[in-house]
């Protein structure tokens, strides 16, 4: 997982994720989101995109800003979670008919 172990590169994972609008976050964003210094976001953010968990881009209508958005990795890997997380936590089948007799 890109958060093991780190609180910071969870919280920019979580962001990154968080973007379900399909746009990409600018790498403000993440500096100005999160209460953690700038140098060490930055950091995080580089080792995130050099281990494939996110993407790094820059933006087409300024070339100066840099967008950030989840790879297809780890889209499918929180899906993958998310899925796994629906089916523990809902009642098994049958278990809900016996409740409304």
């Amino acid at each position: 997982m890109p958060m093991a172990g780190s609180v910071i590169a969870g919280d920019i994972v979580l962001l990154a994720l968080a973007r379900e609008d399909g746009d990409a976050a600018r790498v403000k964003d993440f500096h100005l989101s999160l209460h953690y210094s700038e140098d060490r976001v930055s950091q995080v953010l580089k080792e995130l995109v050099r281990d494939g968990w996110l993407m790094m881009e820059r933006d087409e209508a300024d070339r100066r800003m840099r967008k950030v958005h989840a790879s297809d990795r780890l889209q499918l890997l929180f899906g993958e979670y998310r899925r796994f997380l629906l089916e523990l936590l809902s009642p098994p089948s049958g278990e809900s008919d016996a409740l409304d007799r």
